[in-house]
């Protein structure tokens, strides 16, 4: 962490803050359905078993943010959040989200994330702990500015037959700075677990982004892979574009929509879809 706020060019007062002092807030979804996320800082989420819950969080610009989620057996949730970093340099935003799932149970996850200034601390922990879980997350970040970001994310397999993957793609341009540190953690006694973890980061001007990806595996017979990319644009890509009629500035612009919306292509939600679009494509 230590080399994670020196990349950021934080100083230690930073982390020092205080993040939450108010009580824990909880809520029991035991009917399917489509709802809005309470707006309280800390939250408690039940899914209860075979229930299965869409969950619209639209509070995107709640400062500090901290989420801890059950899905009971054969549940299911999918979780669709925007987030915007609190204007103001100095300003910290804080979104935490920590998901068990018991067996059968199933996560996925859409968080969507801009801002040009300021600093955010994002983190997401999935916990298989039923057999035949699955967890999947979709992070998509565009960066402007002087914006700064910090995301870990951590899928912990504690059971055979779970199944986990995280997508993380950034935009970063002009001075803004992100950071990524990711692990995937297999027990010993969680054989046949599936996992993946995979970051790219498409960076303009002088912003920077690094990824720390890791693997701990501790049992045979798993199947799990993590990648990380960082890259700038293709010009041959730019002036083929403009070749074509393109203006430079739309040029890029397309292809910054592109590069975060691709992983959207497999998901058949179009209120996923629609937040992607009002988040990504008023810039």
């Amino acid at each position: 962490m230590v080399e994670c706020w020196k990349f950021l060019g934080l100083s230690d007062l930073v982390k020092d803050q205080v993040l939450f002092d108010q009580d824990s807030a909880s809520v029991i979804y035991d009917t399917s359905g489509t709802y809005t996320l309470p707006a309280e800082n800390i939250l408690s989420v039940t899914i209860a078993s075979s229930v299965h819950v869409t969950l619209c969080d639209m509070d995107a610009y709640t400062s500090r943010k901290k989420i801890t989620i059950r899905i009971k057996n054969g549940g299911s949730l999918t979780y669709c959040s925007q987030v915007t970093l609190a204007s103001g340099d100095a300003a910290l935003s804080l979104s935490f989200i920590t998901v068990f799932l018991e067996d059968n149970a199933v996560y996925n996850g859409y968080v969507f994330c801009s801002g040009s200034g300021g600093v955010m601390l994002q983190s997401f922990d999935c916990h298989v702990e039923g057999l035949r879980a699955q967890g999947t997350m979709t992070v998509l970040h565009w960066l402007t500015e002087h914006a700064r970001l910090a995301f870990t994310s951590r899928q912990m397999h504690n059971v055979s037959h779970g199944t986990s993957a995280i997508t993380v793609k950034s935009v970063v341009e002009d001075s803004a700075r992100m950071y990524y540190a990711g692990q995937i953690h297999v027990a010993q006694q969680a054989e046949h677990t599936v996992a993946s973890q995979e970051s790219k980061a498409l960076v303009f001007n002088d912003a920077r982004a690094h990824a720390m990806p890791s693997l701990e595996i501790l049992t045979n017979e798993v199947q799990c892979r993590h990648g990380s990319a960082i890259g700038y644009v293709n010009q041959d890509q730019l002036l083929y574009m403009q070749s074509r009629g393109i203006s430079a500035h739309m040029a890029e612009q397309l292809i910054k929509r592109g590069f975060l919306e691709a992983p959207l292509k497999a998901c058949s939600l179009e209120y996923v879809k629609s937040l992607f679009f009002d988040n990504f494509y008023k810039k």
